[in-house]
């Protein structure tokens, strides 16, 4: 569960990996919804460990390193 703001719209997707939630109502009713819904608890915690992973500074530093790569070869090769 997080809060429903724009820094996790890149990152997160609302009932995929979380549950977004805005008022405090909306949270009481995901703590409810995962309180009786295991299946949903497992899957939203699976993914959001994936998405963590994507996510982590290896990933994103592995990342950045070969795009890096790319543009320095294609800037070598004399193509844009």
């Amino acid at each position: 569960m997080l809060r429903d703001i724009p820094v996790f719209e890149e990152f997160f997707t609302h009932g995929e990996d979380c549950l977004k939630c805005e008022t405090r109502e909306e949270f009481v009713d995901a703590l409810r919804r995962l309180e009786a819904n295991p299946d949903l608890r497992e899957r939203l915690g699976e993914n959001a460990k994936q998405t963590a992973a994507d996510h982590s500074l290896d990933r994103v530093g592995d990342r950045l390193v070969k795009q890096y790569e790319r543009l320095l070869g294609e800037n070598h090769s004399g193509t844009p």
